[in-house]
């Protein structure tokens, strides 16, 4: 995402889903999905919700136990085997790469987990000014 092999504005619409808790230096793929989407294009992404990142749910209790919100780490996440790292961001964090890139935030939807009493997923759609 850091790179992508598409000529500057050549894109109307980007789906970035499940990418960019795993992205080091977010700062520098939101400024790549910013070049290759042509002003008044369309950005959809998708990801863990931060809080939800942040915190441990205890389905027996229904409640997700939030720690270290505001701490920026790398922690490991299991997959299958083994595991992958993501990288804890806040909703601000994020909000605030995408609209410094030049995307104006036109949507935000908070999708709750299995219980529906915690959020799970963050999508937002925004649109390249």
């Amino acid at each position: 995402v850091e790179s992508l092999p598409l000529a500057d504005a050549a894109a109307q619409l980007v789906l970035c889903v499940n990418v960019l808790p795993h992205v080091v230096d977010l700062g520098s793929a939101v400024a790549e999905l910013a070049r290759v989407l042509a002003p008044g294009g369309v950005l959809v992404t998708g990801l863990i919700h931060p809080v939800a990142e942040a915190g441990i749910f205890d389905e027996d209790s229904d409640e997700l136990r939030v720690r270290n919100y505001f701490a920026a780490e790398e922690h490991a996440v299991p997959l299958g085997e083994g595991h992958v790292f993501h990288q804890h961001r806040t909703i601000e964090d994020y909000l605030t790469t995408f609209l410094a890139a030049g995307f104006a935030l036109a949507a935000l939807r908070e999708v709750p987990g299995p219980s529906g009493s915690v959020p799970l997923y963050l999508d937002l759609l925004l649109t390249r000014r």
